[in-house]
């Protein structure tokens, strides 16, 4: 329990040993570290987000037993130091999942209080569903994306799950305006959260799940975070077209950042996005909220 601290490597792990079980590829095993071992050991060789429980002859009806020692030559190997470093390096998404589940269940979520709750559950529930291997790379991806961005400046990132192809993620940092209140702050980030989804699925249209992770700039005294899930599994409509590629053009939405991927597992990121050099709004832009005013109409005012 302590090595598959995941939902999803867990499940994966326990799916992987009853179909090697009831297809006789597994016979026997002197302890469960052993298949362990041997499950971690066929997802460094396959250089792969899990593991896998299959024979050493695919093309043999012979079964295996797992003799002691497997756990042993995992250690020495190496194999448990990497574990350790992608857990180490991967506890800020750990954190985002435990402190959005506290806040959700004790009904402090601020301005989106009055949503359902099934919609605050479906955001957590797709953070909660990364594997710890794609949780190292999310996380590697958005520290690095809020450590980056100077004062005063608005960037996205848009990644996509390493591990659902039908999941993209928007890291947004939206600058504080130091004239304006909490809560106008909030009610500007939420309609900018709206805005860089639309964009994105504007942009992609294969996208069918986006999640928006918004934060202020690195060094805010009152920092605060949203997580909001947009289910986009249909085409959008002439009206949402419209507006998003009024927000592309006239605010800068996504317009200068690329798409940021890495194919590889066990490696280094790379692929790295241009900053949006644009104003953070501009008057006769597109209000961000999404209202479909200009902005110097609508939350300028």
């Amino acid at each position: 329990m302590s090595e598959l601290d995941t939902i999803y490597d867990f499940v994966n792990y326990l799916s992987e040993k009853e179909k090697a079980i009831k297809k006789k590829i597994l016979i026997g095993a002197s302890g469960e570290e052993e298949i362990l071992a041997y499950y971690y050991r066929e997802q460094s060789e396959n250089n792969s987000l899990i593991g896998s429980i299959n024979g050493p002859n695919l093309l043999s009806n012979e079964g295996f037993f797992l003799d002691e020692g497997l756990w042993r030559e995992y250690k020495y190997e190496g194999g448990f130091e990497e574990r350790n470093f992608l857990r180490k390096n991967s506890s800020f998404w750990d954190s985002l999942i435990q402190d959005f589940s506290k806040h959700v269940l004790t009904g402090k979520v601020g301005l989106a209080e009055d949503q359902p709750f099934s919609l605050h559950e479906k955001a957590i529930r797709f953070l909660a569903a990364e594997c710890r291997t794609s949780r190292y790379y999310l996380s590697s991806a958005l520290v690095e994306k809020i450590r980056e961005v100077p004062e005063n400046r608005r960037s996205a990132r848009l990644m996509k799950s390493v591990q659902d192809k039908d999941l993209f993620y928007i890291f947004l940092v939206f600058p504080r305006n130091k004239s304006r209140s909490d809560k106008d702050y909030r009610l500007e980030r939420l309609g900018y959260n709206h805005s860089y989804s639309l964009v994105a699925k504007y942009l992609y249209p294969e996208l069918k799940n986006i999640v928006v992770i918004a934060n202020d700039y690195l060094n805010e005294e009152r920092r605060s975070e949203d997580v909001v899930a947009y289910d986009y599994n249909r085409s959008l409509s002439l009206e949402e077209c419209k507006l998003a590629a009024e927000l592309y053009e006239e605010v800068g939405i996504l317009k200068s950042v690329n798409r940021y991927t890495d194919n590889s597992v066990f490696g280094t990121l790379g692929n790295k996005p241009y900053r949006n050099k644009d104003k953070i709004y501009r008057r006769n832009g597109m209000c961000p909220c999404g209202s479909g005013k200009k902005y110097k109409k609508c939350c300028m005012s």
